[in-house]
């Protein structure tokens, strides 16, 4: 990658390292100093742009390189202003999922995915929209969710992520394990299903949500196919 990387720019997620941020954004700079490559410019999130402007702006300043040094949120963000431009998206996970990153087997180590960042070879990924109610599309590499898993995840803090790491989402989805059922028609491009009672619905492009936790077992990143899981539990257990 290294002939490419004539202008790359970062864009971080500060709430996601606090005190320790300036030192993940010079282990950075290193990294691509120690390859020769030139200082990529970094740019910061906020509460009201988790980096969807941070990313047009970079690429309109000449950007041949984007990476997201964040969670999943930031890497979703980036990958949608991204998407379609042929401008490589760059790894550095530092979020409580990073699960782009974990189902490609990518390092969650800072310094090692800088190095792959300056020296992988690019691959080319499925990615898809969801629309809802009527909104703006948005863009996701990994999975998209509707009842109870959106629910855990909305109720997942950034504060109880930062203390309790994954596990956040443990406590999250037990808050939420009687959440209120819903139906849905779920239509493919063969056929369509009814379905009464469903707790939750989730759309994959991969399906690994942790090391030895699988929800879509047949899925691949990049064969064009979508994977659903809909769960209609006749009980809490």
């Amino acid at each position: 990658m290294n002939e490419a990387i004539q202008s790359a720019a970062v864009i971080v997620n500060p709430t996601k390292f606090g005190d320790d941020l300036q030192d993940a954004i010079a282990s950075v700079i290193a990294g691509f100093g120690r390859r020769g490559l030139p200082v990529p410019t970094v740019v910061e999130t906020t509460e009201d742009d988790p980096g969807y402007g941070q990313t047009r702006q970079v690429l309109s300043d000449g950007a041949r390189l984007v990476c997201a040094l964040g969670g999943d949120g930031t890497v979703r963000a980036v990958a949608h202003e991204l998407a379609g431009t042929g401008i490589p998206l760059g790894l550095l996970p530092g979020g409580t999922g990073n699960l782009l990153a974990g189902n490609f087997g990518a390092p969650t180590d800072l310094e090692d995915a800088v190095e792959v960042v300056c020296t992988g070879l690019d691959r080319r990924i499925d990615a898809a929209c969801a629309v809802v109610d009527g909104g703006e599309r948005q863009l996701f590499t990994v999975m998209a969710g509707m009842g109870f898993d959106a629910a855990m995840m909305d109720d997942a803090t950034e504060g109880l992520k930062k203390t309790m790491g994954w596990p956040a989402y443990v406590v999250s989805g037990a808050k939420n394990l009687r959440s209120s059922t819903f139906g849905a028609h779920i239509t493919t491009d063969n056929e369509r299903t009814d379905a009464a009672d469903i707790r939750t619905v989730v759309v994959g492009n991969c399906g690994t949500l942790k090391p030895g936790l699988t929800l879509f077992p047949d899925a691949l990143i990049d064969d064009g196919i979508l994977d659903t899981v809909v769960v209609c539990p006749s009980g809490v257990a």
